[in-house]
């Protein structure tokens, strides 16, 4: 099965047909350490179609080292467990972190906004326009000359 969204995470528990699990019982070292193996009491995790599985998987990595599971643990004693809807919260920040960044990067490459009416009557309105499309012309072979010496 694969994730057909861009940005969402699938989470769920007894998935068999996950990119990795994270471990939701246990001590409270361990909470939210992924792994590689299946097992029906684990967490699992479904990548988004833009992340590779092995990059989210190291990223989780990355939020159990930095405490983000530990805080979010509960239990009384040293048996410690992770609320599904936790887990579902902090991917969901991600992915909407993701879509913010998607969506910054795709507005970068427009380099203007397009006129959808022009009012070809008045010749000073033509004159303007030809002028931005001649600054546009420049930005563009900057920007290419720009690249061209990266």
């Amino acid at each position: 099965m694969e994730n057909p969204s861009l940005f969402t995470w699938i989470v769920k528990t007894n998935f068999a047909d996950a990119d990795f699990w994270l471990i939701n019982k246990g001590s409270k070292e361990k909470l939210g350490l992924p792994v590689k193996e299946f097992q029906p009491y684990l967490t699992g995790i479904k990548c988004p179609a833009l992340i590779l599985p092995a990059y989210g998987f190291y990223m989780c990595m990355y939020l159990h080292q930095k405490g983000t599971w530990a805080a979010h643990s509960q239990g009384a004693i040293n048996l410690q467990h992770l609320r599904i809807k936790y887990i579902k919260q902090v991917f969901q920040g991600i992915a909407s972190d993701h879509r913010l960044q998607h969506e910054a990067r795709y507005k970068s490459f427009v380099p203007y906004p397009i006129r959808t009416e022009i009012d070809t009557d008045t010749e000073t309105e033509l004159e303007e326009l030809e002028l931005e499309e001649l600054e546009l012309e420049e930005l563009e072979l900057e920007r290419e000359e720009l690249y061209a010496v990266m």
